[in-house]
């Protein structure tokens, strides 16, 4: 046997963490009962609390680290900014619909960011696209046809996250 006590030292939660409840208004420890049917999505859970807290107004002042992380710039390859990747890539006639696409999904993280679920929702699509595109697509980029490159994507990452969130006030 190990023994019998248990110690939080040097614990990194990224959030607040202790032995019992924490109860300021940043912290993740909440009772909220809902249920979920077959539905087996970390997501479907946080749309829930989602809900609860557009209605009652529950604010958090911060981004949590794993968001705050996807805020800031860094390129893998040297080629900043998403028109620059395009054009790289000769992409050329898809600069204007991603750009789009890309101010539809900022007007979304700002609306609802100061939600924690929020939060958590678009933390973890955003590590879950950046996993899949790391195993998936980016070791076929130099390889493959646009075509191809489109069905991986397809396949590896948009599929899988639209499936994980079906509704919700997300996908409004």
């Amino acid at each position: 046997m190990l023994g019998d006590r248990t110690t939080q030292s040097d614990v990194a939660a990224g959030r607040d963490n202790a032995a019992g409840n924490i109860t300021n208004t940043n912290s993740n420890n909440r009772t909220f009962n809902v249920t979920l049917g077959d539905e087996r999505s970390p997501i479907a859970a946080w749309m829930a609390l989602l809900v609860h807290e557009i209605e009652s107004n529950e604010h958090v002042s911060d981004f949590i680290d794993t968001l705050q992380m996807y805020h800031q710039k860094h390129s893998y390859d040297g080629v900043e900014g998403l028109e620059a990747k395009l054009l790289h890539s000769g992409r050329n006639s898809e600069v204007s619909l991603a750009l789009r696409k890309k101010e539809l999904f900022s007007r979304l993280l700002a609306k609802y960011s100061m939600f924690d679920s929020a939060q958590q929702i678009f933390a973890y699509l955003l590590s879950k696209i950046e996993q899949d595109f790391r195993s998936y697509v980016l070791p076929n980029l130099a390889n493959s046809s646009s075509g191809e490159i489109d069905l991986l994507f397809g396949q590896y990452v948009i599929n899988p996250c639209a499936s994980e969130i079906k509704s919700g006030v997300c996908s409004a």
